[in-house]
C-alpha cells in the first residue's frame, strides 16, 4: 500500500497534470484480486488511499462498463444481476397476447438474450 500511495499515485497524478487528464475520486475503486482458493487466507487492504483530495476506500466489488467484478473474480454478482434483468424482460414479454411465434422469438432475442448475454 505504501508503494501505491507514495510512488504510483504521485506518478499517475503527474501524468494527468501533464496530459490534461483527470481522475475522478468518486469513480475510483480500490480492489485486491485474489484466487478463490486463497480468498480467506490473504489479508486484503483496509486502509484508504488518497488520490488528490479524495479518499478511496477498499471495496469487495466494482462495476466497470456494466460488468461487476468481485475480488475473487467469481462474477456471482454480475451473473445474478444479468439473470434478474433477463427475468424482468421475459416477464414483460409474457404480457403480450396474440402475437405470432416468429414475432415473439424476435422480441425475445432483442430483449431477453441481449440483456442476459451482455459481457457473458
Amino acid at each position: 500500500m505504501e508503494i501505491l500511495q507514495n510512488e504510483v499515485i504521485p506518478r499517475a497524478l503527474e501524468w494527468a497534470r501533464s496530459s490534461g487528464a483527470t481522475f475522478e475520486g468518486d469513480k475510483t475503486t480500490l480492489m485486491h484480486f485474489t484466487p478463490t482458493r486463497s480468498f480467506k487466507k490473504i489479508v486484503r487492504p483496509v486502509q484508504a488511499l488518497r488520490i488528490g483530495d479524495a479518499a478511496v476506500a477498499p471495496s469487495e466489488s466494482a462495476k466497470l462498463l456494466g460488468v461487476v467484478f468481485d475480488s475473487a473474480l467469481t462474477f456471482k454478482e454480475h451473473v445474478a444481476r444479468a439473470a434478474k434483468r433477463g427475468w424482468q424482460s421475459a416477464r414483460s414479454l409474457s404480457r403480450l397476447r396474440g402475437i405470432r411465434p416468429a414475432t415473439a422469438r424476435l422480441l425475445y432475442t432483442a430483449t431477453v438474450t441481449s440483456r442476459t448475454d451482455y459481457a457473458a
